[in-house]
């Protein structure tokens, strides 16, 4: 009669080779769809300093981010980037929309003969640069998942979004409002469609242990929660004319 012990170790490699023979014939699908959004009308914003004559400008678009909400737990987590920008560039941040693994440090110069000062009061992240002229550039590391929403203080039509993720699933959606993410392992998923104008929806969805693609609309979602803070170009501008938002009510992150 065979002892307990072998019996146990003879168990345990049946199971390792069933669970390595399942993870052998189970492909990668793709999560492919539309995320199309109701955007309100582009608004305007003056800057708050002007030294002539007013400046005004149209506030920059920004496009729909798709992105698996969550860490994997069978995946390991994407490792920080590096040599990310988001310029400060005829009165725009360039790129104005960025999605990074959390821990990026991303750079902010200013290559704008003027002065700029870069803030966020999001709650994955709070910061505020001050204000730093042609030629400098200051590093923020995105510690935290979750939406960030970055402006600049002296121009209120200035606006950028940092995505901090913890998973490599994520896409900007087309101008034709479609998006596909690729190599998707087997499994149920929340999928999150944002957009800084019209919010977020989600969507649960699963890849088969067959693969293929998998087709899903982000426009029937429910509201998803997305660690941010909403500050709109209203609140930026304030009351009386342009300007820097109000401190942040704790209470209200």
């Amino acid at each position: 009669m065979r002892s307990t012990r072998q019996l146990t170790v003879a168990t345990l490699a049946t199971m390792g080779f069933a669970w390595a023979l399942a993870a052998a014939q189970a492909k990668a699908g793709t999560i492919a769809g539309t995320a199309v959004f109701e955007l309100p009308p582009p608004k305007k914003a003056a800057m708050r300093y002007p030294s002539g004559a007013s400046v005004i400008k149209t506030v920059e678009s920004i496009p729909t981010v798709v992105f698996v909400e969550g860490v994997r737990p069978e995946l390991p987590l994407p490792p920080p980037l590096e040599g990310i920008a988001i310029a400060q560039k005829d009165t725009m941040f360039r790129p104005p929309l960025v999605v990074v693994p959390k821990g990026t440090t991303i750079d902010f110069p200013n290559q704008d003969p003027e002065f700029h000062n870069v803030f966020s009061y999001s709650k994955p992240k709070r910061f505020d640069l001050g204000r730093y002229p042609k030629g400098e550039s200051k590093p923020v590391t995105f510690d935290k998942p979750g939406v960030v929403k970055i402006y600049c203080e002296i121009h209120p039509w200035m606006r950028a979004v940092v995505v901090v993720v913890e998973n490599p699933f994520h896409t900007v959606v087309g101008a034709d409002g479609r998006f596909s993410l690729r190599d998707v392992p087997p499994g149920t998923y929340t999928l999150i469609a944002w957009n800084v104008d019209a919010g977020s929806r989600k969507v649960s969805v699963t890849v088969p242990p067959t693969g293929g693609e998998v087709e899903v609309n982000l426009a029937d979602g429910v509201k998803a929660e997305v660690p941010e803070r909403s500050i709109g170009v209203a609140e930026l501008r304030g009351a009386a004319g342009p300007g820097r938002p109000p401190e942040p009510r704790p209470a209200g992150e």
